[in-house]
């Protein structure tokens, strides 16, 4: 024999619209925020356990119920404990599916997160009459990214917060045709302005994370809860903003101390270079006069000996260059080169040796 609360509740719960609907899952919703819904959860769970005379349907409806009630409540184990106990009965079912998704928004995802998603992204196409699973998804996706567990480094992930964002503003737009006011349920705006916070656009996250107050009910129980839900997604966009801005400042930063290291080593190499043609200079100056010496002084005596020098000279003075750059280079490309000219010289003054000892 039922008591008159469970027989009310069964009254209540057999006039429900199909349990894909978004009008059911506000009306499940509702009933769980009524004054007497403690009254509500013992009879469902009196009737789900006692009452074998239920329909699929009605102990559907009681499930979601219980879901629903301990989700505001955040009692979340108990949540959990109900998605155990009929998620063999309810397996294939739709709403059952939206309903352990909804659990991942408040709790940890489970270790295959790209399966969670991709399952609430099908969920959407089997839910077509509730926008609340487009919701859904895209908040699962912003708490993905949230908690870094996937990150824009890749465009599968750049593909997946865009399908987030077009189907929260699709969620919106439906809810929104549905109020008489023209205004979306708040939490969705607050979700767009997660994901708008993901994307880089602080100013427009933060406005709708505003509007989701603003919109918020006040009359409702739980209005401080979702206050303080929507406060503390506005402080992170906040710190998110700095964040991103100290980034940009580093990033100058960084840009103008390159700028400055470029700089000083153009100079450093411009020095570089004018020593190294002040050496040539000096150089070329030296084996003229030297090669005008030893041909006024010992071409008349032995032209072959002379030009046996002046080889010499220049092999000395190529030497002397090559050295003069290693002390000035640094580079192991530009040591090669004077390596290189220094043994040139040395072959060179080989050479003039040769010639004036041998003839």
């Amino acid at each position: 024999m039922l008591n008159n609360k469970s027989e009310e509740l069964l009254n209540k719960i057999s006039n429900l619209p199909d349990e894909r609907t978004r009008s059911f899952e506000k009306k499940i919703n509702n009933l769980s925020l009524e004054k007497d819904s403690k009254l509500y959860i013992q009879a469902a769970n009196e009737l789900l356990e006692n009452n074998t005379e239920l329909t699929k349907k009605d102990r559907l409806s009681l499930v979601a119920l219980l879901c629903t009630y301990h989700r505001h409540m955040k009692n979340f184990d108990e949540q959990r404990k109900i998605i155990r106990t009929y998620r063999t009965e309810f397996s294939d079912n739709p709403l059952f599916t939206h309903l352990r998704l909804l659990q991942y928004v408040d709790l940890d995802f489970e270790q295959d997160l790209l399966g969670v998603l991709n399952i609430a992204r099908s969920n959407i196409e089997k839910m077509d009459f509730n926008y609340g699973a487009r919701h859904l998804f895209s908040d699962l996706v912003a708490q993905a990214f949230e908690e870094e567990k996937i990150t824009l480094d890749n465009e599968e992930n750049i593909k997946l917060l865009k399908d987030a964002h077009t189907n929260v503003e699709v969620a919106i737009m439906e809810s929104a045709s549905e109020s008489p006011k023209n205004i979306a349920h708040p939490k969705f705006y607050c979700t767009l302005g997660r994901i708008l916070a993901i994307e880089g656009d602080f100013k427009n996250a933060l406005s709708n994370v505003k509007k989701a107050i603003d919109c918020e009910d006040s009359t409702r129980d739980e209005y401080s809860l979702r206050i303080s839900y929507y406060q503390t997604y506005l402080v992170r966009i906040t710190a998110m903003r700095q964040q991103s801005k100290l980034i940009e400042k580093f990033v100058e930063i960084d840009e103008k101390s390159q700028r400055i290291t470029n700089k000083m080593d153009e100079v450093e190499n411009a020095q570089t270079k004018n020593l190294e043609f002040l050496g040539l200079f000096a150089g070329i100056i030296s084996f003229t006069i030297g090669t005008i010496n030893i041909a006024s002084n010992l071409a008349s005596i032995s032209f072959t000996g002379a030009a046996g020098l002046i080889i010499v000279l220049f092999g000395t003075l190529l030497c002397v260059f090559a050295g003069f750059g290693i002390v000035l280079n640094s580079k192991k490309e530009n040591l090669k080169r004077y390596a290189a000219v220094f043994i040139i010289g040395l072959l060179i003054i080989i050479g003039g040796v040769l010639i004036c000892y041998y003839v």
